[in-house]
């Protein structure tokens, strides 16, 4: 399940905004259908999962850090699996998930850009072009454009990417949401394969187009930050595997439905 706009309405500005009903919706899935592995997913990259699973479970969904992927435990992940030694620009909340790593070291071999917060400086900005300019690649959290907070807009990491891409002629990679290796993760220790496995969330691009490219099936709920149309060239080409619930509830109740038949 996505988290934010679908189970969480206010995670840009870090409060407990479950949405109405989805405690409920998770917990009835639970109830019905123990078998299934529930995990959470974001491209947030201003909370870490311990964070993150208290405002879960603050709102009634019970939850813990292991049950969560998120765009910066994604980077963590492939930090140590790759053995890469990082130039980071994350927000402070986000480093918890590199504990033990030295986020500016003297001899770094990538840069990985996400949510900086208002610390973020020119002379950074210039160092990582540098690093890139000598052949250090760049990963990129997410592309977000804008986010809420305090009840105004405020720039998203994108921008930084797209300045560095600019600047280096270089092509980033992304981790978080809709990238392959984000959903691939979230399987990561379930035994799950893709195939066994279904997204809900309600952002066409990141959620559903996303999981859809990982193997995986998708439900594209019309709540959150869902807009209206949006997934019409999926229906036009009737996209195996994708379908369209107007709600969370919905949703569930179609996987519970689709598990009782299958049993």
């Amino acid at each position: 399940f996505d988290i934010s706009g679908t189970l969480h309405a206010g995670m840009g500005a870090g409060t407990n905004e479950i949405v109405p009903g989805a405690a409920e919706a998770i917990a009835s899935l639970r109830s019905y259908c123990p078998e299934l592995q529930v995990k959470f997913a974001t491209n947030s990259t201003r909370m870490s999962r311990p964070g993150l699973a208290g405002i879960l479970q603050a709102g009634g969904i019970p939850a813990e850090s292991e049950d969560i992927v998120t765009s910066v435990s994604v980077a963590r992940w492939m930090v140590k699996k790759e053995k890469l030694n990082p130039w980071c620009m994350l927000h402070p909340a986000a480093e918890v998930e590199f504990a033990g790593v030295d986020l500016t070291p003297s001899d770094p071999d990538c840069v990985i850009v996400g949510m900086a917060d208002s610390s973020l400086t020119y002379e950074q900005l210039n160092h990582a072009m540098n690093l890139i300019l000598k052949g250090a690649p760049l990963f990129a959290l997410h592309l977000g454009k804008i986010h809420t907070k305090g009840g105004s807009w405020e720039m998203g990491p994108g921008a930084i990417i797209a300045a560095l891409e600019f600047s280096t002629g270089c092509n980033s990679r992304i981790l978080g949401k809709p990238a392959d290796i984000f959903f691939h993760m979230a399987l990561e220790g379930t035994g799950a394969e893709p195939s066994d496995a279904v997204m809900v969330g309600d952002v066409v691009h990141e959620d559903a187009v996303g999981s859809l490219s990982a193997g995986m099936a998708s439900i594209l709920v019309q709540t959150g930050q869902y807009v209206k149309g949006a997934e019409s060239e999926l229906i036009r080409n009737n996209t195996p595997g994708f379908t369209v619930s107007p709600s969370l509830l919905d949703a569930v109740h179609a996987v519970i439905s689709h598990q009782l038949n299958t049993r």
